[in-house]
């Protein structure tokens, strides 16, 4: 619990479990069985939420299979071709209760054998991030009613603030979009209280979804499965109240270390690229300092340039790479 999260490093995991009880016992390892809490939704013809349901359970994986994989069979299988439809139904309600759709782009930094660095861009668009992720909202939302309706004492997540205008008409499409959307993005109000989640066009949240990588998603399984199989809740509210402000410590302190780390691997890979080019797009100008978002980086710097030069935000410009300290996150760029 000081931990409160495993931390993802771009060289190494470290987990919230010891590794082996990982592997061995919750990850979900192709062809074994797991304990679980399962969800079970009764849907009618027109893919209407007719009913939900808690259980716990024992599932098979049956097969482990790649995003790329999911979106195929999303778009063809009958099956799910129906899952990925009623995902699409969930999406649109909470579109159309005022949430704001954010699919950014993540950046997976890795370590390879001898040092080898390893930097890829991945979309979080595709048919498959979209039925999982509205199958996250699904069972988080459930799980804070459920949680709520039974006065069980629950860490809730919650944003009472509507999603502002300005936000809205942002086009989606410009390359500094990710720039421009995060300046609206509000981290969630995190208490005992259940309350609206506007960003998510929901009433309630909680999260459980991730037990074996986040503790307060643990917290909230157990107090779940205590009710169905004891019929009273594992945590009392005065302990959730102690538990979750240091939970929340550690959680900031984990995402510090996580992008201070992949940051040193960046400028790491971008000290490789002394004395070559890079991709900018001018983001600010500001006298003789422009700043520039590195789309194949996914971060913002500054650049010098003389007063001779002449550009303006939205110009896609090529980044001489003069010098790079990784250890001093020191990058100097220059127009070319």
């Amino acid at each position: 619990s000081k931990r409160g999260e495993a931390i993802y490093l771009p060289e190494k995991r470290i987990h919230m479990f010891p590794p082996d009880f990982v592997r061995e016992r919750l990850s979900l390892v192709e062809g074994t069985e797991r304990l679980a809490l399962s969800l079970m939704v009764n849907v009618d013809s027109d893919l209407n939420v007719k009913g939900t349901e808690f259980a716990v359970s024992v599932i098979r994986v049956r097969r482990n299979i790649t995003y790329k994989q999911g979106t195929n069979y999303f778009l063809n299988d009958p099956l799910g071709m129906r899952m990925r439809e009623f995902a699409l139904r969930l999406r649109n309600s909470r579109l159309g209760a005022g949430a704001l759709i954010v699919q950014l782009p993540q950046l997976k930094v890795r370590i390879g054998g001898g040092g080898a660095i390893s930097i890829e861009k991945n979309p979080m668009n595709s048919e498959a991030h979209v039925v999982v992720a509205e199958m996250m909202i699904l069972m988080n939302r459930t799980a804070g009613k459920f949680l709520k309706d039974k006065r069980i004492p629950a860490i809730y997540r919650s944003q009472p603030e509507s999603v502002t205008e300005d936000a809205r008409v942002l086009d989606e499409t410009n390359p500094l979009y990710p720039l421009q959307i995060v300046k609206f993005l509000r981290a969630p109000r995190i208490g005992l209280a259940p309350d609206v989640h506007r960003s998510l066009g929901i009433d309630f949240y909680t999260q459980v979804k991730s037990p074996i990588r986040r503790y307060a998603d643990l917290v909230m399984q157990r107090q779940i499965v205590s009710e169905l199989l004891d019929g009273e809740p594992m945590y009392t509210e005065d302990e959730l109240e102690n538990l979750y402000p240091m939970i929340e410590v550690g959680i900031r302190d984990k995402k510090t270390i996580e992008r201070n780390r992949e940051r040193y691997w960046i400028y790491k890979h971008l000290k490789s690229l002394e004395g070559t080019t890079i991709n900018g797009i001018v983001s600010s100008t500001a006298g003789k300092r422009i700043a520039v978002y590195l789309p194949d980086y996914l971060f913002e710097t500054t650049v010098s340039h003389g007063q001779e030069t002449a550009v303006t935000e939205g110009d896609h410009v090529r980044l001489f790479v003069t010098k790079v300290d990784p250890l001093r996150r020191i990058l100097t760029l220059s127009l070319t």
